[in-house]
């Protein structure tokens, strides 16, 4: 059975979702103005970010042109895993323990994951 559809990967996301996900990114950037703790803003930022990346869905998304701009820019690729890891992490740990602990946990190990990612990424285009 072969799995299909936008949601495995089989194209940009149908219109309907990208407008939920544009108000949705309107209604995080309006909650960052109730901000009250730092956790709170990092909430507000991931989410708006990541609903904003879901409402423009750029086509070299999902039709692999982005794929040759990976390899070109590791350090910058793996950046990215960091920042988008490290506020998921410090987002499902800040409910759960401190806010400072959470950051402590969070950052550490998505740098770990950041650089193990762009090193098995270097290794691989280095063996073909």
């Amino acid at each position: 059975m072969k799995l299909s559809g936008w949601w495995f990967g089989g194209g940009r996301p149908p219109r309907w979702f990208r407008l939920a996900s544009a108000a949705i990114a309107v209604l995080f950037a309006v909650g960052l103005m109730n901000a009250r703790e730092l956790t709170d803003v990092f909430r507000g930022i991931l989410g708006c970010s990541l609903m904003l990346l879901t409402a423009i869905a750029p086509k070299g998304l999902y039709d692999g042109r982005f794929k040759a701009w990976t390899p070109r820019h590791r350090i910058l690729s793996g950046a990215l895993v960091f920042l988008v890891l490290g506020g998921i992490f410090l987002f499902m740990l800040s409910d759960y323990i401190a806010p400072w602990l959470a950051a402590v946990c969070a950052f550490p190990l998505s740098a770990a994951f950041a650089a193990w990612s762009t090193y098995r990424e270097r290794a691989a285009s280095q063996n073909t």
